[in-house]
């Protein structure tokens, strides 16, 4: 059995944080500067949402999916997701 090799262009910097949601068919995603968080399909490779950090400062404290781990943002990212499940 061949698996399907997608490559998802993230970040421009290196990334800080990977997590897989718990169906596993999304990503979410966080570079080293901290400003910019990106949930993809993992089927197809294609970026579903983008999540800028605001003036706020936000602090990761748990890495099993971004809803659960950016203080500020977690509503907002778990509610999209539950929104938008397929």
């Amino acid at each position: 059995m061949q698996h399907a090799k997608i490559t998802i262009p993230a970040h421009n910097s290196a990334l800080a944080a990977l997590a897989f949601d718990e169906s596993g068919e999304k990503i979410a995603t966080a570079s080293i500067k901290g400003t910019v968080i990106r949930i993809f399909s993992v089927a197809k490779g294609e970026q579903l949402y983008e999540f800028r950090r605001g003036v706020k400062s936000s602090r990761s404290q748990h890495h099993t999916w971004v809803g659960d781990t950016i203080e500020q943002e977690s509503k907002i990212v778990s509610s999209v997701i539950r929104e938008h499940a397929d």
